[in-house]
């Protein structure tokens, strides 16, 4: 099982840019259900890595396989990611919209700070570009 990261109760402090945190995308009854569902019956589990000359666990508990990364062969996660992906979508879509009431000549998509992830989300809210 894996350790705790202080010995006492401080909590790490992660900058915005490295995390999303979009509280609401899910109600609670459905929060409370998805949670269940993966504490009662996902098989987690701590793989180690090989640093240096040792193996060590990583600081995290994983569900996956190499045909379904990332638990995406639970359709309890790919409802939640569907979800999650809808809220990325509206908000570029919104940020689009709020932007073209200035009658920009161009667009220029600038992604140089994106940090990759799923493309389909992005996709949709493009779609309010004018072509």
């Amino acid at each position: 099982m894996q350790g705790k990261l202080f010995d006492d109760n401080r909590q790490l402090v992660l900058p915005r840019e490295l995390m999303d945190y979009t509280p609401g995308f899910l109600e609670r009854p459905e929060a409370d259900t998805l949670l269940t569902f993966l504490l009662h019956n996902v098989p987690w589990q701590q793989t180690k890595v090989k640093m240096y000359d040792k193996e060590v666990p990583t600081p995290r508990l994983t569900h996956g396989t190499e045909t379904a990364p990332y638990g995406r062969d639970l359709p309890a996660l790919a409802v939640a990611g569907d979800s999650l992906y809808q809220v990325y979508a509206n908000t570029l879509y919104d940020k689009i919209t709020e932007l073209d009431r200035h009658s920009p000549k161009h667009w220029v998509i600038d992604l140089r700070n994106n940090r990759g992830g799923v493309v389909w989300p992005m996709t949709t809210g493009l779609s309010k570009l004018p072509l």
